[in-house]
């Protein structure tokens, strides 16, 4: 059909995520932890303006949330919050009221909303509460680093044990497991 293709959109025109390579760019960013779900930010690889379009979203959804018809009901949750927590207009960090009202993010940047299970089930006002208080903990720099906290000793790094801070610090093939 002709109108299926320009009501979808591409990730760039519409400000969603598409790209595989985007969603896990934004894993490797900071990340603040709600009930319902966890936000991921990073800044993006791509060509940014400087304008606000250049804030992305995107949504994981993973099958441990149940099966396809719970999935696209908690993305259809996850996309009615994030609109009214941005207003409905998407506006520029320097434009959002002191107040609070609407959600602070920076431009040039990619989020992704990982939904947890209970998201749901969750309140929609504590969705939309939420997604503005992660925003807000990414906007001021107070989000956690994916690799913060941990001690050298529990980093792996690409063999099946665990090596010496010595050889984490050279960064050749490094890569983060759960320990």
């Amino acid at each position: 059909p002709a109108g299926a293709g320009a009501r979808a959109g591409n990730g760039d025109s519409n400000g969603w995520l598409k790209k595989r390579s985007d969603f896990l760019n934004a894993a490797k960013g900071v990340r603040a932890h709600h009930f319902a779900f966890v936000l991921q930010s990073a800044k993006s690889k791509r060509d940014s303006s400087e304008t606000c379009e250049g804030a992305r979203f995107g949504l994981t959804v993973s099958k441990k949330n149940g099966n396809s018809v719970v999935r696209n009901r908690i993305k259809r949750r996850f996309r009615a919050a994030l609109a009214q927590a941005r207003g409905d207009s998407g506006a520029c960090p320097a434009e959002v009221s002191s107040a609070g009202s609407r959600m602070n993010v920076l431009a040039g940047y990619d989020y992704v909303i990982v939904a947890r299970p209970v998201a749901l089930g969750a309140p929609f006002h504590k969705l939309v509460e939420g997604l503005r208080k992660t925003a807000e903990k990414i906007y001021t720099g107070t989000g956690n680093r994916r690799d913060a906290g941990k001690s050298p000793s529990t980093i792996r790094v690409s063999g099946s044990g665990k090596e010496d801070a010595s050889q984490h610090e050279a960064g050749a093939g490094e890569r983060l497991l759960k320990s």
